[in-house]
């Protein structure tokens, strides 16, 4: 949302506004009567590297108020330019003569703090009567802030083959998004570890040690946590890999490639995401009159770029992206629009099963990877906690609208024609 008027004038005049630890930006009007002493407004900003908290508003005496937005100062005025475009008064306007700075003995007029005065000082910009009121209180509230779209605090998910690299990572990063977070894996010692450390680290976390592609423990682990928290809201489908058998070398080519190898990684790949979305999915509908849940498949660039070698797995996360597509049709069509379905594409990411393919005994890419890397035009491979940013995202209601997609990480992979 833009700000109309002359709000670049009124930026401006900030530019002598003096560094004191004790100076603040505030917003001034009336609204009919004085406001409850520590209500909380929608409204955050940030100042500099430190994202602020909701901010407190102030009576200011009769038929005023002040909304205290925070630290300002020369050094961090980018955060009252952040500000102004979230300020939902219905003129859109912060007129330069609105403009106010007040030093310890009152408001005065200016381009910056009167000599003497440069402790203490305050901006404020006088919001005109007309555009307070019922209608301001309703739209400043329901203001989401940016770190509030974001956060999954209140959620419980569900991270499938988080004993893995990439899956404990993404377990973390939704810990940290504020999410309790169900650890899935058929590791019980790893599971329990890195449930663990989500604990240490300020989070809430569970252990369930299930096989994806065991139903009874997939429904076992369903209740355990269902007893725990009480609710599904957040399926993460990370488990899936490769099968050496199923994958081309020497002296193997396509038409020796054994039965069972192929069946292994379409199994653990494709039916080790469907079941758990038959299980956890469900627990998302009991008891909701209006659904509401997201599930994130974990595909691969092997789904929509021909890598030489790899058939079994290319074929089954192709069945992956097919299937996040037409299970998020389904879920939305039958059961609402608040049931989404999406997936992320990781690029090449160092992990327990392409290690060896990847690098060599000293650790430096292999030729395999040094070809890779040619084909990333970010020059390198991806690290873990880079999937964490774009998992929140499609987890919050910051992709309330997103539905239905396949999602690269992958250093520009997928758009490098090699040319």
């Amino acid at each position: 949302m833009g700000v109309t008027g002359n709000t670049t004038n009124a930026l401006l005049a900030l530019n002598g506004l003096d560094s004191s630890p004790n100076s603040a930006v505030s917003v001034e009007g009336t609204e009919g009567g004085p406001a409850e002493s520590g209500q909380k407004v929608a409204v955050l900003t940030r100042s500099g590297t430190q994202v602020l908290s909701s901010f407190e508003r102030e009576s200011t005496g009769a038929g005023g108020r002040t909304l205290l937005l925070g630290p300002i100062s020369a050094t961090n005025l980018d955060a009252l330019r952040d500000l102004l475009p979230w300020l939902t008064f219905p003129t859109r306007r912060m007129e330069a003569h609105n403009l106010r700075l007040a030093g310890r003995d009152g408001p005065f007029r200016g381009r910056g703090p009167r000599r003497g005065h440069r402790d203490g000082a305050r901006v404020r910009l006088r919001v005109p009567e007309r555009a307070c009121g019922q209608d301001v209180r309703r739209r400043t509230v329901e203001q989401r802030s940016m770190q509030d779209l974001f956060s999954l605090a209140g959620k419980v998910a569900v991270v499938t083959g988080a004993t893995g690299v990439l899956g404990s990572e993404m377990a973390r990063s939704l810990a940290r998004s504020g999410a309790r977070v169900a650890v899935l894996g058929r590791r019980e010692e790893k599971a329990n570890r890195v449930a663990g450390e989500i604990e240490v680290a300020g989070g809430e976390s569970l252990a369930l040690p299930a096989d994806v592609l065991d139903t009874g423990q997939l429904k076992d682990a369903r209740d355990a946590l269902l007893e725990r928290w009480d609710r599904v809201d957040i399926l993460v489908n990370a488990a899936g890999g490769n099968v050496p058998e199923a994958t081309l070398r020497d002296g193997v080519g396509f038409f020796e490639l054994p039965e069972e190898a192929l069946r292994q990684v379409m199994d653990l790949n494709f039916l080790g995401t469907v079941f758990p979305c038959q299980v956890f999915g469900a627990a998302m509908l009991e008891g909701a009159e209006e659904p509401d849940g997201c599930i994130v498949n974990i595909s691969s660039m092997a789904a929509s770029k021909t890598l030489t070698n790899v058939v079994g797995y290319s074929a089954a996360k192709a069945a992956v992206d097919n299937f996040t597509r037409w299970l998020a049709v389904e879920l939305a069509r039958r059961y609402g629009p608040g049931l989404r379905v999406n997936a992320i594409a990781p690029g090449f990411f160092i992990g327990e099963q392409n290690r060896n393919l990847l690098l060599d005994e000293e650790g430096s890419p292999s030729q395999r990877g040094q070809t890779i890397i040619q084909h990333t035009p970010a020059g390198r491979f991806g690290e873990p906690d880079e999937l964490g940013g774009t998992l929140i995202w499609l987890c919050s209601r910051a992709s309330a609208f997103v539905n239905g997609i396949v999602v690269p990480v992958d250093g520009g992979f997928s758009a490098f024609s090699g040319v």
